[in-house]
């Protein structure tokens, strides 16, 4: 009873809460859902504001069945009639509504155009406000009134619908659309003087000048202003039925002045300024000329020949007209063409240079010329005169103009303009140089002097002119001038010059300019002397002298190439270099316009080489060596700072001399004499190279001398730099007693190759290079012991070798990796057991370890192991039953052993077992694929002393297959009477026994189908059961599943 109570209880809380979930999500779907907004009608569409979350729309209109909208509008006739709608919002079972009435207004019967465009309607009750469509698109705001006049101009389809502002619930319909064609205003309205015009598109146009109407078919018009200003307005007319007047264009237009009087003054045609002219237009002949003037005068007008000639006065920013001056008739002579004749000279004298041509009908000629200063003259000649005569001897710019005259008053002939003018300027003289005016070498009279000047504003070169002579080639364009060779390269004596120098013009024909030298009298002058050249050059030692020279600044010694300064008259040749010289001697100009001298005939010196390869040779207790010099009497040798040369006698002895921290030597070859003819003076050497001789100090043996068994290190000297050199050695057993196969580089000797089981003594000497670094002593000596080589013997699987002397351990490496693992100690033989896992030879070293210090390793002993795979067992394996059971097993079984190997490890349904044994089994409670594989494993010798690693699996690496089926299931009978179950992967097929209403079961039936035939009236049972087992295969691979059982009971059995 208390069990029922708990039940009950139990229904009606699930109840509650299955209640309380519905209510739940309910309310989250109407916090999710909102009703439609901005719900509106326009006649045919009802629409609304898309709601979020909303799966679809229901509309209701008035009592009417709710339709189904996808979309956010719906189609609907209200036939100008008033109506209820409500449009809801669905999400599940959540609807949000909202509801509207909607009422009609008034269709506008007519749209009316007035003339001028503008359309107008008859007000709608109930409406206040209209909207306007224009060519498909209705205005941003609606019309308030019942007029607009605000179309474009061309094409426009027009309609309009009444609505009421702010209150979307009224609706109306369009008028019917009325076609409005308004003609563009008239553009670009201008006036001649004469004609009024105008661009439009339309055929007539009303024209109102001053308050006169006219209507005039085309885009022009007639008009007399009578000179006076006027405003005229423009429209296009419509035809009032397709067509309508265009807006109104209004001009004002200006009367300008006309140009009363043409004066002609030098060719040119001018006249006064009119009010309010920004320009003017000229007529030659009867043909305006394309040239707009803004200036009151025209210098084009062509001359021998007679012009009738008008101008008018012009406005183009604003609407101006005016009228043509009266003609005049005007012939203006011919200009003179005006020439330079650049072949006569001008140097001071006036010249005929200006010359022109004679001009038909001119009566005579006039020159003006405008003078440096500013001023101008003129001068007039007769007809028969055509050249003007100046000198233009004023520094400066002058212009000269010539012009043809006409007889006074002659009628309509006019003077003819002034020439183009002829622009002559006189140059001045170059001025000299604040700094550097007369430039000179000291040391050389073959680079002559360079002259320095103020370059001159137009001067095309300069010249240099000596005691007035022009130098050949002494002209420059810059503001220097270089002058050489002033005198014979064998004079002796001193001597003196007057040079000068001159700008320079040029003349230009195409551009009229001309540039007139500056006045030879003007000219920039200077003075050059050239002093007397050195005599009585003598050697003395290393001493250079010769004769004084008067007025001398110094003198200048000059050899190989370059010139050195001597104050007196004596110079020190001992910084000579060795080589053969020739000596010369000047005496030194100023730098300015005092020159040097010639050089004096040379003296020739042959400086001797300083020794060379100078040595230090180990030879006895140290030998000072070095090369012959030719020439030389003798040679002397200097230690350090000393002044005081070595006696030859200490030459054969120099270690004495030489210190560790080095010491510094230099020699010379002596001489000083001249040769028998007395044409070469032989001169004691320079010092050679101060050459720092080092003894090396004796190599030292670090504290790890021996910490490599197969080497002998020691520390190179302190006192070597080794970028400079690095020494070798020698090894020696005792002092004088070398070994080790002559000298070594680097500090270390090979001693790998030192028999076991002894002892040796070594000592070390660093050896010099004779030219910087000199032998070192002999080295501390040093002994060691080397052990014997350890050699072992394969005994029981394991290597065995016997203890060595001295040794502190022992070392072994297996193709090069060292072993890891202790060696087995008893008393003193040692033993290792190697484990291999590849086939193939591997390499097998040990060694005796020494301390180091007093004792090295031994030699290697080396040895090759032979590794070989294991044969592969031959095996069986096999079900212990023919078909799945319970407690069943996998058996494997070893059918053909491998020799030497040390067992077998067993892989069985993933589970890894090691035995000696030849079979192992593993009980499978599940069914499924499970494999199977078995390999022989190594780690023992044979008795030749080969190792064997594990063989191959049998069955590959991937091994055997035994699959387990498993038992039909998913059993079903369809109307036919089919009975089917699932298919079992793997199986060979299937074997089933059938029982009918609980009777004995038939026999067994094999079939290669999941389903049996139909069984015929099978709805007359009332059960039947079927037993259905997977097959296997028949090699004992794939095993037979047990048997699955299943009853099918007849619900609609009668009996």
């Amino acid at each position: 009873m208390k069990r029922k109570f708990l039940l009950v209880l139990c229904t009606f809380v699930m109840v509650i809460a299955g209640a309380i979930g519905l209510a739940a999500c309910s309310k989250v779907q109407e916090i999710l859902l909102k009703a439609p907004e901005n719900i509106a009608y326009d006649g045919t569409y009802i629409t609304w504001d898309k709601v979020e979350n909303a799966e679809h729309y229901m509309v209701q209109i008035g009592n009417a069945e709710p339709a189904r909208s996808n979309s956010t509008t719906y189609y609907y006739e209200a036939n100008g009639e008033s109506f209820d709608v409500t449009v809801s919002s669905v999400l599940g079972e959540t609807q949000e509504s909202a509801s509207v009435t909607f009422k009609p207004l008034a269709t506008i019967e007519t749209v009316y155009v007035a003339n001028d465009g503008s359309i107008s309607w008859d007000a709608v009750s109930g409406a206040n406000a209209y909207q306007v469509s224009v060519n498909g698109n209705v205005l941003t705001n609606d019309v308030t009134d019942t007029r607009y006049s605000d179309l474009p101009e061309g094409s426009n389809r027009v309609k309009v619908k009444p609505v009421v502002s702010g209150d979307s619930t009224f609706y109306s319909f369009w008028s019917e659309e009325k076609d409005v064609y308004i003609y563009s205003v008239p553009t670009n309205v201008r006036y001649d003087g004469m004609t009024l015009t105008w661009q439009g598109n339309a055929s007539s146009y009303e024209v109102n000048v001053n308050g006169k109407v006219s209507t005039v078919t085309g885009n022009s018009m007639d008009y007399n202003s009578e000179n006076r200003d006027f405003n005229v307005t423009v429209k296009a007319l419509g035809n009032y039925s397709s067509t309508y007047d265009s807006k109104t264009v209004s001009e004002d237009f200006y009367y300008l002045d006309t140009v009363r009087e043409l004066i002609v003054e030098d060719g040119i045609v001018k006249w006064d300024a009119v009010d309010r002219a920004e320009s003017y237009r000229i007529r030659i002949n009867g043909v305006v000329q394309s040239t707009v003037l803004t200036d009151t005068q025209y210098d084009k007008l062509p001359s021998g020949r007679s012009n009738d000639v008008q101008v008018m006065p012009v406005n183009e920013s604003g609407n101006y007209f005016s009228s043509w001056s009266a003609e005049k008739t005007i012939y203006i002579l011919d200009t003179p063409t005006v020439s330079w004749n650049n072949d006569l000279e001008l140097d001071g004298e006036a010249n005929n240079n200006l010359t022109w041509n004679a001009v038909n009908s001119a009566n005579g000629y006039m020159a003006r010329i405008t003078l440096p200063d500013g001023t101008t003259e003129t001068e007039t000649f007769s007809s028969a005169q055509m050249a003007f005569a100046h000198a233009y001897t004023d520094v400066g710019v002058y212009k000269v103009e010539v012009k043809a005259t006409a007889a006074v008053g002659s009628a309509d002939f006019y003077d003819s303009k002034y020439s183009e003018p002829y622009t002559i300027e006189r140059l001045a003289a170059p001025k000299a140089a604040a700094q550097n005016f007369i430039v000179s070498n000291r040391d050389s009279l073959a680079q002559g002097f360079t002259v320095n000047f103020v370059p001159v504003s137009g001067a095309s070169s300069y010249q240099l002119y000596r005691d007035g002579a022009l130098r050949d080639g002494k002209t420059t364009t810059g503001a220097a001038i270089t002058e050489t060779g002033i005198v014979e390269t064998s004079a002796i004596a001193e001597q003196h010059f007057t040079y000068t120098v001159r700008s320079m013009g040029s003349f230009n024909a195409s551009r009229r300019e001309v540039k007139l030298p500056c006045l030879s009298d003007e000219a920039l002058s200077f003075d050059i002397t050239v002093l007397a050249a050195p005599q009585s050059l003598a050697m003395n030692g290393f001493m250079l002298s010769w004769a004084a020279v008067s007025n001398s600044n110094g003198y200048s010694v000059a050899y190989a190439g370059q010139a050195f300064t001597a104050q007196a008259e004596t110079y020190d040749l001992s910084i000579l270099n060795a080589g053969s010289y020739s000596v010369t001697v000047c005496a030194r100009g100023n730098g300015s316009n005092v020159l040097a001298s010639n050089f004096s005939s040379p003296v020739e010196i042959e400086r001797l080489q300083a020794p060379t390869n100078i040595k230090i040779t180990s030879e006895e207790n140290g030998t000072l060596t070095h090369d012959q010099v030719a020439n030389a009497t003798s040679y002397q040798a200097f230690i350090d700072l000393s002044e005081q040369a070595l006696d030859e006698n200490a030459w054969n002895n120099m270690y004495q001399f030489i210190e560790t921290d080095g010491t510094t030597l230099h020699m010379i070859a002596v001489a000083n004499y001249w040769n028998d003819n007395h044409t070469l003076y032989y001169m004691t050497s320079q010092s050679s190279p101060t050459q720092q001789f080092i003894r090396l100090a004796a190599p030292e043996f670090p504290e790890g001398v021996f910490a490599d068994s197969n080497l002998m290190v020691w520390n190179a000297p302190s006192n070597i730099n080794t970028s400079e050199y690095t020494p070798t050695y020698r090894i020696y057993s005792a002092v004088d007693e070398q070994i080790g196969g002559g000298d070594l580089n680097g500090t270390r000797y090979d001693i790998s190759a030192l028999e076991g089981g002894k002892s040796y003594t070594f000592l070390v000497k660093a050896i010099g290079n004779d030219t910087q670094y000199l032998d070192s002593d002999y080295s501390v000596a040093i002994t060691v012991y080397k052990l014997a080589k350890p050699e072992f013997t394969i005994q029981n699987g394991q290597y065995v070798w016997q203890g060595v002397a001295n040794a502190s351990s022992y070392y072994m490496e297996i193709d090069g990796v060292m072993v890891t693992a202790g060696f087995h100690v008893s008393g003193s033989t040692y033993a290792y057991t190697p484990r291999f896992t590849q086939a193939g030879d591997h390499q097998v070293t040990l060694k005796a370890i020494g301390d180091a210090r007093n004792n090295l390793d031994s030699a290697v002993f080396t040895f090759t192991q032979r590794a070989e795979i294991l044969t592969a067992p031959e095996i069986d394996y096999e079900y212990s039953a023919d078909t799945v059971v319970s407690g069943g097993k996998i058996i494997v079984t070893v059918t053909k052993q491998s020799p030497n190997c040390a067992g077998y490890q067993y892989e069985i349904a993933g589970q890894t077992t090691t035995s000696q044994a030849t079979s192992a089994e593993k009980v499978i409670e599940n069914t499924g694929t499970y494999i199977v594989r078995v390999k022989a494993l190594g780690g023992a010798f044979d008795s030749d002393g080969v190792y064997y690693v594990d063989s191959a699996y049998a069955g590959g690496n991937s091994g055997y297959q035994i699959t387990l089926l498993a038992r039909p299931g998913g059993f079903s009978i369809n109307s036919d009477g089919v009975i089917k179950w699932d298919n079992v992967q793997n199986a060979y097929g299937y074997e089933y026994q059938i029982s009918f209403d609980g009777g004995e079961f038939e026999d067994i039936v094999s079939t290669v189908y999941s389903a049996l035939d139909p069984i015929a009236d099978f709805r007359q049972y009332y059960s039947i059961t079927i037993r259905v087992r997977a097959k296997g295969d028949a090699a004992g691979q794939v095993i037979t599943s047990s048997w699955s059982e299943w009853t099918w009971t007849n619900s609609g059995y009668a009996g």
